[in-house]
């Protein structure tokens, strides 16, 4: 699928190889990496919520036009972003999930 709008509750599988980029609440984005899956929870004006069942998804969440972000994840965890920033986080094969702060806190 190219450049088409994606609705809450959508499911997201990236396959291998692939990368897919999301762009949502104006300026946020979010990249996909090779193998992720993950579901689109809910865009509201005020927050975006997804959910990362695999794989590692990039958020570049600049303060321009900036929503909370949250991201549920593997064992009822979840990762909050109520800060702008560029994070990644990752669930790997063994539903462990790792969290890289590349700008932010």
């Amino acid at each position: 699928m190219r450049n088409a709008p994606l609705p809450p509750r959508s499911r997201v599988s990236v396959p291998d190889g692939s990368e897919a980029e999301l762009q949502f609440h104006g300026a946020q984005f979010v990249l996909l990496t090779s193998g992720t899956d993950v579901e689109v929870r809910d865009f509201q004006e005020g927050k975006s919520v997804f959910r990362l069942r695999a794989g590692e998804i990039r958020f570049d969440l600049p303060p321009e036009d900036f929503a909370p972000v949250t991201v549920r994840l593997p064992g009822s965890s979840r990762a909050n972003f109520p800060e702008p920033g560029r994070y990644w986080l990752t669930v790997t094969d063994v539903d462990e999930t790792r969290l890289v702060v590349r700008r932010g806190t």
